[in-house]
């Protein structure tokens, strides 16, 4: 799942273990020459319930979807629509790599709507084999 503008980029890899519908997202972002590669350990649900959100956003231009890793580091990711076709996104990503060192990005940006179409049928299909389970 790729979400990319001129300033910013977005792409989200997803392993899901079928028996507990946990996952453990990659989210790999690039924000005005700044970068980050990370795991965050959420399920299927949260996924579910972001992509929900962000479509609802998209419609609206109005409103918030975020996703979030509720234990660890508490990582995030947070879209907000302005209302006037402008998309907010900020947040944090954590980890720790090759160094052993403890690495925390937090980031800022904006894009215009028209970049999450694309990105969020991606989202719905990557969602797709899990939503009778999500209900």
């Amino acid at each position: 799942m790729q979400l990319t503008s001129p300033h910013f980029s977005l792409a989200l890899s997803l392993q899901v273990f079928q028996n507990e519908l946990s996952a453990i997202i990659t989210a790999t972002l690039e924000s005005d020459g700044f970068s980050a590669v990370s795991d965050m350990d959420t399920d299927i649900r949260a996924l579910c319930m972001f992509t929900d959100a962000l479509t609802q956003l998209y419609e609206t231009l109005h409103g918030t979807a975020s996703l979030k890793e509720p234990f660890g580091h508490q990582q995030h990711i947070t879209f907000t629509g302005d209302g006037k076709g402008h998309i907010h996104i900020c947040g944090q990503l954590t980890g720790c790599r090759h160094s052993g060192f403890l690495q925390t990005l937090a980031f800022q940006n904006t894009i215009d709507q028209t970049y999450l179409p694309a990105f969020i049928r991606q989202l719905n299909e990557a969602c797709r084999p899990y939503r009778e389970a999500c209900q």
